[in-house]
């Protein structure tokens, strides 16, 4: 119940910070395009819309992982606890199947930041580094689910 309370608060934050960065969104689109483009506001309300989901998946998401984080390495013995998973290749601990997963979030974290941080905060509209950082979060996010949909279709059970 707590946890559902908190995924529902960390939505606030989400669309707050959706809201501040539009307008710089708006004027980057504006500022880097061969043609001017004119936002109406109802596409200004859309794009708000699109960037605070984002920046919510992306709050929620951290929430679980570091919620997962703990769980899994702090609290002794829970890897023991936990039920095998039945996998096209047999069965396999818990423990062993959400290791890739953590493994894959922190190549894809370093990838991102590696490459994309000087690309974001070189752009000619400059913007906070929090929302620099939000926004590669929220890259590597996507990158993650994506990533993590194929790791479960190969190895799924059979």
């Amino acid at each position: 119940m707590i946890h559902q309370l908190i995924f529902a608060l960390l939505l606030i934050p989400g669309f707050w910070l959706g809201y501040k960065l539009s307008p710089h969104v708006v004027d980057w689109a504006q500022i880097n395009t061969k043609r001017p483009i004119h936002f109406s506001p109802a596409q200004k309300s859309l794009l708000w819309l699109t960037i605070g989901s984002l920046f919510s998946n992306t709050l929620i998401f951290i929430y679980g992982f570091i919620q997962s984080a703990i769980s899994m390495f702090i609290i002794p013995g829970w890897c023991y606890t936990q039920s095998e998973i039945m996998t096209r290749f047999g069965r396999i601990s818990s423990c062993l199947h959400s290791l890739p997963s953590f493994v894959f979030l922190i190549i894809i974290l370093v990838l991102v930041f590696k490459y994309g941080y000087s690309f974001v905060s070189n752009e000619t509209t400059k913007i906070n580094k929090f929302y620099v950082i939000m926004i590669l979060l929220t890259i590597v996010i996507v990158i993650y689910q994506i990533v993590q949909v194929l790791y479960i279709l190969i190895l799924g059970p059979g």
